[in-house]
């Protein structure tokens, strides 16, 4: 199993989910063990990697900063990267936020599938924890425990009635399930009260219906409704998977979420990394940790 990034270089533009302003974001083809890379063009950085220890935002969307250099809402495009299995590329943007899109991970994966994807010549390393390792604050938790599989059993438990009565507990084994039909479609989602507060105080100056599921106390405001009829856990999941992949690696465990959101997903992911002996880097090409080779490769499939 290959490390994996893009054909060539790409472009796309989108609106910038708090500033509202035109965002032009590139993607560029990395060297094997390259990582993930991030670049501001409109100050002129060097690329940079991230990791956990770099975010620094976690109230509504995920941001690193490093350097100096503050690049916010990364979430949805780090689990199109998480979807596709890209290891290694360089990701420009001309403002200090990823343009929001449609509020998926769509439109990223789309994208990238434009310009293809191709395997490197260096074997894929993925992260294996050793032993159970949670992260909890009150009723809130995350956990993940030793597997040869990646297996996510993830609930939310809002009291507002639109997603009450929606399935809000959602398992998917991503060994046996195609995660881009899954997931990368589900939109983010904010309550109507929220999103007239926050552009009050000069936030969220670029949410719409076109970039965002806006519910009240009673109803969906979109026109078009749902995509799934667990919109809402879904996203909160593809959330989790770009949260986590800022590691740069699968990890490869049995996840259990309850309530948890990009503060705690970084909190867990830290946890993880704290201690060596809870984990171990695996190289795919010198052991088959993995049950079922095959499973594993279908997973990365270009489907």
């Amino acid at each position: 199993m290959f490390q994996r990034t893009i054909n060539r270089s790409i472009s796309t533009e989108g609106v910038g989910i708090h500033s509202g302003k035109k965002v032009r974001l590139n993607l560029y083809p990395a060297e094997a063990n390259t990582g993930i890379c991030f670049r501001r063009s409109d100050i002129d950085t060097d690329f940079f990697n991230i990791d956990p220890s770099c975010i620094k935002q976690t109230v509504l969307c995920t941001g690193v900063y490093k350097n100096g250099v503050e690049i916010k809402t990364i979430e949805h495009l780090m689990a199109a990267l998480y979807m596709l299995g890209i290891d290694n590329i360089l990701i420009e943007v001309d403002s200090y936020e990823i343009p929001i899109m449609d509020g998926s991970s769509a439109p990223f994966i789309f994208l990238i599938k434009d310009v293809g994807i191709k395997n490197l010549e260096s074997y894929k390393k993925v992260v294996k924890v050793k032993k159970e390792i949670s992260y909890t604050e009150g009723d809130k938790y995350v956990v993940v425990r030793p597997s040869n599989s990646i297996n996510i059993d993830y609930r939310i438990d809002f009291e507002n009635n639109v997603i009450k009565n929606s399935n809000q507990r959602l398992n998917i084994n991503l060994f046996k399930n195609n995660i881009v039909n899954h997931l990368a479609n589900a939109r983010t989602f904010g309550f109507i009260r929220d999103v007239e507060y926050l552009q009050k105080n000069g936030l969220a100056k670029g949410g719409s219906l076109s970039n965002a599921i806006i519910i009240d106390d009673y109803r969906v405001i979109n026109d078009e409704g749902l995509r799934y009829e667990d919109e809402f856990v879904r996203h909160k999941m593809l959330d989790m998977l770009g949260d986590i992949f800022v590691c740069g690696k699968y990890i490869i465990g049995d996840f259990c979420a309850y309530k948890s959101g990009h503060y705690m997903n970084n909190m867990f992911l830290r946890e993880i990394f704290s201690k060596k002996e809870n984990y171990e880097i695996v190289d795919l090409g010198k052991n088959n940790i993995i049950d079922n080779e095959k499973i594993f490769k279908d997973l990365l499939a270009f489907n």
